[in-house]
């Protein structure tokens, strides 16, 4: 599509947003689920992962666009954020990585323009219907058509289903002949079961409603009975693209009186479940080994069951946190032909960058070479860094994710004529696999301790501050009160008097003994 000065199906922000920030390409999914990729075959081009996705490339001129590329693609991060209603905001900088090798991107120049690529994952994403609101407003339909049929409860009651938008600018090849030509594909992926009574997929995806009953009022109808006609609408145009048939209607030349009307389509039978589903050729699959408070290590297995070996690309984004050693990346590969032994294969390392802690992660591209009829593991062992309290999620005692490793390759005839209408962005043979998203767990300190410590302290200092507070800030002074004499012996003494007249009673006794004693003595 071209965006055009009017933007009537181009959307404007997209163009907008584009233009401000040098946007060549940009690739965003929002996923909730999992593509299992060994019982439902190849995944519908191009892939995402469990959570969010971005990927962009930014186009500019000299080494001066170098350092400004970060503030593009924060403020560019923040303008999804706000339009789609995520929180991608925590993928900068903790989960933004620069690749050199991925599917999405373009390579080369065009005159002095280069390309930097930038890209990020969060797993931890979930997905709503804030989400699909701004993606269906994307639509050249708007709120009307295609939207209408939606249905936002059979959509997140799925087993899997993704959103994307992917942005391109001009052509694969960059040539300048297509600088003026913009292409947007807005892709909706959902797996769901079916009713398994009907065996039919009516339904199933889509809230398919008569929309003309819905203008008729209540005053309009006047008996008990409706009366609808039917008329049945032929295609246009029939065409046969790699085994499926599609029909064409010209909505033209369909006469204004038989506005508005409902397109329905009927299966010719109910699908036959008992028939066994042929196993996929390639999948990919990532587990955690060993692992305890302190270290760990994971493993990424991926099966190729083609009659031919392939190369492919393997990427990775782990966080900080998980701090890999690099001498422990080690990969191999065992035949499932019955042949003995296993056979070892040196992968070829594209790009390594270690992280920083609480600044980027790491970034692992490797080229490996599978096998016809193997299975590959590519596994590393990594220690669990000792984080801060403020590093923790709200649900810490949950575990933290890593994201889904990737394997990207060029299908061979083989997996491309099974999957032909699935493989690729217009023809393309470039496909990709997500594994599953990892869930790590870390030593976590008690959060409750503090709490414990706060209250322990407060008590005891409500306990001490009042006796101490009376003690230091009021003065002690005698205070006189008149007392009768009659009263005077009743009125309570001082401690510190009263032991002072008791001394002075036993004095004056002791002294009138002393004298009886004397007077005695001069009788005698």
């Amino acid at each position: 599509l071209h965006s055009g000065p009017d933007y009537i199906l181009f959307p404007r922000i997209v163009a907008e947003i584009s233009n401000n920030y040098d946007v060549e390409v940009f690739h965003f999914s929002l996923t909730q689920g999992f593509w299992r990729n060994s019982e439902w075959g190849i995944p519908p081009q191009p892939a995402s992962p469990s959570g969010a996705q971005l990927f962009c490339s930014f186009r500019g001129i000299g080494s001066e666009f170098v350092h400004k590329v970060a503030d593009k693609w924060n403020h560019f991060v923040n303008s999804l954020n706000g339009i789609f209603c995520t929180s991608l905001l925590e993928m900068v900088p903790l989960l933004t990585a620069t690749p050199r090798h991925f599917p999405f991107a373009k390579n080369g120049s065009e005159d002095e323009f280069t390309l930097h690529h930038r890209y990020g994952a969060l797993a931890s994403e979930t997905v709503c219907t804030e989400n699909l609101t701004p993606w269906k407003k994307l639509l050249p339909c708007k709120e009307t058509g295609l939207s209408e049929i939606l249905s936002p409860e059979k959509l997140y009651s799925s087993n899997y289903h993704s959103l994307s938008i992917h942005f391109t600018r001009g052509c694969q090849d960059i040539s300048k002949s297509c600088r003026n030509r913009t292409r947007l594909e807005l892709g909706l992926d959902m797996v769901t079961d079916i009713d398994l009574r009907s065996h039919s997929l009516v339904n199933s995806c889509f809230r398919f409603t008569n929309r003309f009953i819905m203008f008729l009022h209540q005053s309009v109808i006047s008996t008990g009975k409706l009366i609808v006609a039917i008329v049945n609408i032929s295609p246009t145009e029939k065409k046969k693209y790699n085994s499926r048939q599609y029909y064409i209607y010209n909505i033209h030349e369909i006469p204004t009186h038989m506005f508005p009307f409902n397109l329905h389509s009927q299966y010719r039978r109910k699908l036959d479940l008992s028939q066994q589903k042929p196993s996929s050729l390639f999948s990919v699959h990532s587990f955690l080994g060993i692992a305890d408070q302190h270290a760990g290590k994971i493993i990424t297995s991926i099966e190729n069951l083609q009659s031919l070996p392939q190369s492919a690309t393997y990427f990775h984004v782990i966080p900080w946190f998980i701090q890999i050693y690099f001498h422990t990346v080690k990969f191999f590969c065992v035949s499932l032909s019955g042949r003995k032994g296993s056979e070892s294969t040196v992968p070829k390392l594209l790009n390594f960058v270690p992280a920083k802690s609480r600044m980027k992660p790491f970034l692992l591209e490797y080229q490996l070479f599978l096998p016809a009829g193997a299975v590959c593991e590519l596994s590393f062992e990594f220690d669990k860094a000792f984080l801060r309290v403020t590093d923790y999620p709200p649900d810490a005692n949950r575990g933290m994710y890593v994201p889904a490793a990737m394997i990207s390759f060029k299908a061979e005839e083989e997996i491309w004529q099974k999957n032909r209408s699935l493989c690729g962005i217009g023809g393309s043979r470039l496909v990709s696999v997500f594994s599953e998203v990892l869930l790590v767990s870390l030593p976590v300190p008690d959060f409750s301790m503090p709490f414990n410590v706060i209250c322990f302290v407060s008590t005891a200092i409500a306990m001490l501050f009042g006796p101490i507070h009376s003690l230091t800030t009021k003065m002690l002074a005698a205070k006189l009160i008149p007392v009768d004499e009659a009263d005077k012996d009743l009125v309570s003494k001082p401690l510190f008097t009263a032991l002072i007249l008791k001394l002075w009673n036993l004095v004056k006794v002791c002294i009138a003994r002393l004298r009886d004693f004397k007077n005695r003595k001069k009788v005698a």
